[in-house]
């Protein structure tokens, strides 16, 4: 399911007693993006000068190698 609050509500209401609820990827992926975005800008602010400056684009990763 995706995770949202009003999914959890119904099941907490109507689902037997047991069910076991399962979390699907794309929603599971979703959520760790978010908090990892967050932590990045937290760093970001936290930063100064140079090291800001390493930081400055660094929301995707990219490779460095030479051909």
């Amino acid at each position: 399911m995706d995770m949202s609050s009003a999914h959890l509500k119904a099941i907490e209401l109507y689902a037997p007693a047991g069910v076991k609820i399962i979390d699907d990827r794309y929603h599971l992926v979703a959520n760790m993006n978010r908090v990892v975005d967050e932590v990045r800008r937290d760093e970001y602010r936290r930063k100064s000068g140079a090291e800001k400056a390493v930081m400055r684009g660094s929301l995707y990763l990219q490779s460095h190698h030479q051909r």
